[in-house]
């Protein structure tokens, strides 16, 4: 079952915040913690909803397409992020195939216990919608992204999602390969890849899927120079 540390994690999303889901006694021993290898599937397109998904580590694409066609990731999501939240609330099976972009483990959190928990605190009712309208939002931004911005502001805007706060040097890493997010951002490899050569100009320094921002205000005038 869930360490103490992953229990707090799940305690800190938005969907359960403030709230507390080991009561009542049980409803979490229905949840199971399922591990993954990288390019696994959590569901498919077309499959039943069995639950929600909470990423305790790692990550997870969203994809639509079959084997005649290269397969659009609509979104990554990734720690502390659920999945399956659409499908659950609907009651429709799942819009697109969940699969993991690197090993990961996530905790399923079935439709019985998301019920129970629902009833005794109401308000999850009330942010499952929100998930699922900020969701729409995150994709609704993303398309508009590959539409206005050329492949090098796209590349910027993807980095900056993952910087918190104000400081001008920071260190990230990036959630998968390059391939994938080169996918996600409607580029192929090589494009992914003369693209972060040219934010070396404005320091982003990339060594694997480690990367050094020396100036993040350069950075944001970059993207937002087509934007």
């Amino acid at each position: 079952m869930l360490n103490n540390e992953e229990l707090q994690l799940v305690r800190r999303s938005g969907l359960f915040d403030g709230l507390d889901i080991t009561k009542p006694p049980g409803v979490l021993d229905t949840c199971k913690i399922l591990k993954f290898a990288g390019g696994d599937h959590l569901f498919e397109e077309n499959d039943r909803s069995r639950g929600i998904y909470f990423i305790i580590d790692g990550i997870v694409q969203l994809i639509r397409g079959n084997k005649k066609c290269k397969p659009a990731i609509l979104s990554l999501r990734q720690r502390g992020q659920f999945v399956g939240v659409t499908a659950n609330l609907c009651r429709r099976c799942h819009y697109a195939t969940g699969k993991t972009g690197r090993a990961s483990k996530v905790l399923l959190i079935r439709g019985s216990a998301l019920t129970t928990l629902s009833r005794r605190y109401p308000v999850i009712h009330e942010r499952l919608i929100s998930a699922v309208g900020e969701n729409i939002l995150q994709m609704a931004r993303h398309f508009e992204r590959l539409q206005q911005l050329q492949t090098t502001e796209r590349l910027a805007d993807f980095l900056l999602t993952s910087v918190t706060g104000d400081a001008d040097e920071t260190e990230l890493t990036l959630p998968c390969d390059k391939g994938m997010i080169a996918t996600y951002l409607g580029m192929e490899r090589e494009s992914f890849s003369r693209a972060l050569a040219k934010l070396r100009n404005v320091g982003v320094i990339a060594e694997g899927r480690h990367i050094h921002l020396t100036n993040a205000t350069a950075l944001r005038e970059l993207r937002d120079s087509l934007s």
